[in-house]
């Protein structure tokens, strides 16, 4: 009956057909189509009681064909198990062993492994995400129907008793993926045919699936293959419409965009009225969306609990809303407002108040972790233990439970205060601007622009992530949005055109992170600043400010890129939008990009329109989103009908929960600074080190903001900073835009800073690399960024100012701005160690001292009306001297 070739020894048996005949062609035949089936055993008395049963012998696959299934992959084909079910399990229950009992098969070390004699039942089918796709093969030693020793009876028994130890033969088997693609249910058939399918198969033992049941998956990816088609955003792993909590998730969503767009053009309710209903819908989708741990997001009890959480978040919030608006006068406590009982407040005003501040620790710690709730918790105690603190932790007198809550939840110093308001008036409307876009198919749009721009110099995938980031970063201000938004087309690009996978993460985390200092929107940035900055400036002066720093940053990273493609001799790397002739695009493909494209100009132009023609942010935003929806609706591949528009509302909510969270988390912080008054205490320790040195002082508020800032998005960390130590750098004699402006790049460059970078996170997690390593390459790339704050801190010009902070000429901008641009240029040759030629390691110390002396503030000498700094005239000859030198290498070795 055997056939085997000497290759194919160890493999198992190919045994013969029916009747006898040379089975070779037909074994040939079957591993060239591909079928994995099971193996029959090769006992005789095994093969008769398998006649007996209807079974037909079986033919098993050898060589090449059949080494590498994954898991237990040995299968029937359908015709075959249906006659033998039919035949033998007829009115036998599911389940049920019908063979008589013999010795148990065992694992040994693969899943797959069996023992000789095992009990040989067909699996259940279960119907996989991959089914139907190719599945790479193991090698021959991993291949499940690989002969094994039989072990001792004294093995076996041990083997017994470790398996009842450990729960062996009780524990979900391994997913199987299935090779047989006439045995996979159609998308479209009943529910009938799946049960006729799996009714008569009896149960493996270890290995309990469920029915034959699809996945939902497929279906998800199958819509989300057709609406991107469209060119449209897709949120793919989106439950099903059935799903009550999604439900619930959605009319949130759209009842929280709709209360902001009316409540902030159109004001209803009492100022802090407002911000308690918005944390009530925050919170509560806060809670619904974020389960207490990843692993419990399908635990019913677990998401049982977090209804309740909800219920009571809102029932805190909603307390808050009817005690200090007018319209529900009739609900007030003894005829009067929180406000006006400030003082005297009632046993069940402080239970409701600890009861919120609770609520909101724990929303914070499942949106964002344990950072910035244990921080706030530390605030706490120092406002419930301030005496017992030493001379040098700031001590107090200490205050009561019912102070702290009526400071931090009951009135607008806390929760309710600066932190919410900015995220309710400015921030959480620039999130649903960004979704209305990316609905439109804007971010493709933004990618397809810059591989025009870039797509055909070197390192040009590179450079187009840097353009991209840069620009959807200004507009949705979140650096891992961001990194996940665009990321998921630039670093496959990168990788492709020859990029290493860490590399590529790093680029993408450093240029999403530095979107929000590019103007005009400044992830909402901007627009925060006008409540803080004191002095106050206007939006215009804000973002003439910030428009060269941002400008230096890009620049440096695309040096960077250019160098290191340089460097690491990486092709050209022509996208496909780059090398494609304009008249390869499909006729779809080409409108359906100049249509997103004309509905991307229109929205930003008329943005900026509004900003210069006077109108306030939140109005300026909301009239864009007009010309959204009326641009977007001329043109049917990006008009929103209202199933996008609804999916656009959903997604700026879920987009804002952790946002909600944070800046109720800060404005615990924020409430316990003004308590206790730390913040006037905390200046008058900093300042005496700024009087022996700015620079330390700087570096000291540096560290702070990066090591405060870690873990906490770009806006919440601002918002944090410029609350404790924005008025530190006012004292210290500089000007106060550039000081919070010194703050703001701080708290973003923490979305690159190792341990603790979520940007580099993100990235990791799309180009499938380990945490530290693109944590450590995203800050390579971004540690001009590091610099920058310290040069327009010495170097008011680059800001468009004077010394004096008044609005400076472009004649005195010219000098700094070009030496500012020599000096970055130095930086990104140091850290790619690439200029025309590879930098030795003296000529790259040489260059990184350059770029010091370039950088860094010195006296300076009148010359022709202008003040000429001496350390960068040194600079200037030291970078011309590294120059000349690498080039004279480069005609050295051209042959």
């Amino acid at each position: 009956h055997l056939f085997r070739s000497p290759g194919q020894r160890g493999l198992g048996p190919c045994l013969s057909g029916p009747l006898g005949h040379d089975p070779g062609p037909q074994c040939r035949a079957v591993r060239d189509a591909g079928i994995v089936r099971h193996r029959e055993h090769r006992r005789p008395a095994r093969t008769a009681r398998q006649r007996r049963a209807g079974g037909r012998r079986l033919r098993v696959l050898r060589g090449p064909a059949a080494r590498g299934a994954r898991g237990d992959l040995r299968r029937l084909l359908a015709a075959q198990r249906d006659a033998a079910g039919r035949r033998r399990h007829a009115d036998r229950r599911l389940g049920r062993r019908h063979f008589p009992r013999r010795r148990r098969a065992h694992r040994v070390d693969h899943p797959g492994r069996r023992l000789d004699g095992a009990h040989l039942h067909p699996v259940r089918r279960r119907r996989e995400a991959g089914a139907g796709r190719r599945v790479p093969l193991l090698p021959a030693g991993q291949h499940p129907g690989r002969d094994l020793p039989r072990a001792s009876r004294g093995v076996r028994r041990a083997r017994r008793r470790l398996d009842a130890r450990h729960h062996v033969g009780r524990r979900p088997g391994r997913a199987r993926l299935q090779l047989d693609e006439a045995a996979l249910r159609e998308p479209g058939a009943g529910r009938r045919e799946a049960r006729r399918r799996t009714r008569h198969q009896p149960e493996q033992r270890g290995a309990r699936h469920r029915n034959g049941v699809p996945s939902r998956r497929d279906s998800l990816l199958r819509r989300g293959r057709d609406l991107a088609a469209t060119g449209r955003a897709v949120t793919p792993d989106t439950p099903p419409p059935r799903d009550l909590r999604l439900l619930a998730t959605g009319t949130l969503g759209v009842l929280l965009c709709a209360f902001t767009l009316v409540e902030v053009n159109y004001p209803l309710l009492a100022p802090q009225s407002r911000l308690a209903f918005f944390a009530l819908v925050g919170l509560a989708l806060c809670f619904l969306n974020v389960p207490i741990h990843p692993s419990l997001k399908d635990d019913p009890r677990a998401r049982a609990g977090d209804v309740v959480l909800a219920v009571l978040a809102a029932a805190c919030c909603g307390y808050i809303v009817v005690q200090t608006d007018p319209l529900f006068a009739a609900w007030w406590v003894d005829g009067q407002t929180l406000g006006n009982r400030a003082g005297f407040e009632t046993t069940f005003d402080t239970a409701i108040g600890l009861l919120g501040l609770l609520l909101v620790i724990e929303a914070a710690r499942r949106a964002l972790g344990l950072a910035l709730p244990l921080l706030a918790a530390a605030f706490i105690l120092y406002a419930l233990f301030g005496s017992a603190f030493p001379d040098w932790l700031f001590p107090h007198r200490g205050y009561t439970v019912p102070r702290i809550v009526a400071q931090t939840f009951l009135h607008s110093q806390g929760i309710f205060g600066v932190a919410l308001g900015v995220m309710f008036t400015y921030v959480f409307l620039f999130v649903i601007f960004g979704a209305f876009l990316e609905a439109t198919g804007a971010t493709r749009f933004i990618v397809d622009f810059a591989e025009r721009v870039f797509g055909r110099s070197s390192g040009g995938p590179a450079k187009v992530a840097v353009l991209s980031s840069g620009l959807m970063g200004s507009l949705s201000g979140s650096a891992v949005a961001n990194t996940a938004t665009t990321g998921t087309f630039t670093i496959p690009m990168m990788r492709s055109a020859g990029f290493q996978p860490v590399t590529a993460a790093g680029v993408q985390a450093a240029a999403s992170s530095g979107g929000a200092l590019m103007p005009p929107v400044m992830g909402a940035g901007a627009y925060m600043m006008l409540e803080i900055v004191d002095p106050p400036v206007t939006y215009l002066e804000i973002i003439r400010a910030a428009l060269i720093p941002a400008l230096l940053y890009y620049l440096s990273l695309i040096l960077i890129v250019h160098f290191h493609a340089q460097r690491m001799s990486i092709a050209t790397g022509e996208t496909p939008a780059a090398t494609a002739p304009a008249g390869d695009e499909t006729p779809d493909a080409a409108a359906r990009s100049r249509a997103a494209g004309i509905v991307f100009a229109s929205a930003l132009g008329s943005l900026i329109l509004f900003l210069v023609l006077g109108y306030t942010a939140f109005r300026a935003v909301t009239l864009s989103l007009v010309v959204i929806i009326a641009v977007s609706s001329v043109s049917k591949a990006t008009r929103l009908d209202w199933r996008f528009t609804i999916l656009s509302l959903v997604t700026a909510a879920r987009g804002v929960v952790p946002l909600v969270a944070a800046a109720a988390c800060v404005g615990i912080i924020i409430g316990i600074v003004t308590l206790t008054g730390i913040g006037t205490r905390l200046p008058a320790t900093i300042i005496p080190l700024a009087e022996q040195s700015l620079f330390l002082a700087l570096v000291l508020i540096m560290i702070s903001s990066i090591v405060l800032g870690m873990g906490l998005p770009s806006a919440v960390c601002y918002l944090l900073m410029a609350t404790l130590i924005g008025p530190v750098l006012g004292n210290l004699g500089v000007i106060p835009l550039a000081a919070h402006l010194f703050i703001f790049y701080f708290g973003m460059m923490s979305m690159v800073t190792p341990p603790v970078a979520l940007a580099a996170y993100a990235a990791s997690s799309i180009a499938g690399t380990r945490i530290m390593p693109t944590g450590l390459a995203a800050f390579r790339f971004a540690l001009v960024g590091f610099t920058l704050p310290y040069m327009f801190i010495y170097r008011p010009e680059l800001l468009m100012l004077t010394a004096a902070g008044e609005p400076a000429g472009w004649l005195q901008m010219l000098l700094p701005v070009a030496i500012a641009t020599l000096g970055v240029t130095c930086f990104a040759a140091g850290i790619a160690g690439q200029l025309r030629n590879p930098l030795a390691l003296g000529p790259r110390l040489a260059i990184f001292g350059a770029a010091a002396l370039l950088l860094a503030p010195g006296p300076s000498v009148e010359l022709a009306g202008f003040g000429i700094p001496l350390l960068d005239v040194a600079g200037v000859a030291l970078f011309g001297g590294v120059l000349a030198a690498n080039r004279e290498s480069t005609r050295k070795s051209a042959p």
